[in-house]
């Protein structure tokens, strides 16, 4: 049987699931999987040991001198 496990941050006295700490998790565990499931013709082509995911990642616009974040890179 499957464990569940609550991912909790400290905020004040109460408690909450932090749930972008958990999607976060299972995009990196089931990236493969999601990619098959939902994508079958990219998954072939996709070689998964050269993927290496970064928690973050920052786009600038050179031109426009705009920066953004990615949460989840791969």
């Amino acid at each position: 049987m499957p464990v569940l496990t609550y991912v909790y941050e400290d905020a004040g006295t109460s408690r909450y699931t932090d749930h972008d700490q958990l999607f976060k998790e299972l995009i990196h565990t089931f990236f493969a999987e999601f990619l098959e499931l939902f994508f079958p013709e990219v998954h072939k082509y996709i070689d998964f040991s050269a993927i290496r995911p970064l928690s973050e990642e920052v786009f600038t616009d050179l031109l426009g001198g705009e920066s953004r974040r990615a949460d989840i890179v791969s």
